[in-house]
């Protein structure tokens, strides 16, 4: 758009200054020509700054691409011993929690009591 806008603006003083001291059928036919030269060149403008966008677009995704990593990264057995370490905690806290169950019964919520 402001390759176009550019074009549009660039076509405009060409105009006035190509018109100026022109009168009649002559001022009308330069006014047209003027005119369709810049709508052919602010279209290609627009063309061209729509083409260098897209390009921009498929080298930032192209990028984005190549920076991925194109083998397996080990993260799953990283995963693993996570999930291993909350189950063990998991376990102890079961574990104290049954420890205290037995130790005071029914004063902690636990029917379980020793005598």
């Amino acid at each position: 758009m402001q390759r176009a806008r550019k074009a549009q603006v660039a076509g405009a003083k060409a105009k006035r200054a190509g018109l100026r001291g022109l009168e009649g059928s002559r001022r009308a036919s330069e006014e047209r020509r003027f005119d369709l030269a810049t709508g052919r060149d602010a279209g290609t403008a627009y063309d061209q700054g729509y083409g260098a966008g897209v390009a921009g677009r498929t080298q930032t995704l192209q990028a984005g691409l190549t920076a991925m990593p194109s083998y397996q990264t080990g993260y799953g057995s990283e995963y693993q011993n996570i999930a291993s370490q909350y189950a063990a905690a998991d376990r102890r806290s079961r574990e104290r929690a049954q420890g205290i169950g037995d130790l005071f019964g029914s004063f902690v919520g636990t029917s379980k009591a020793k005598a």
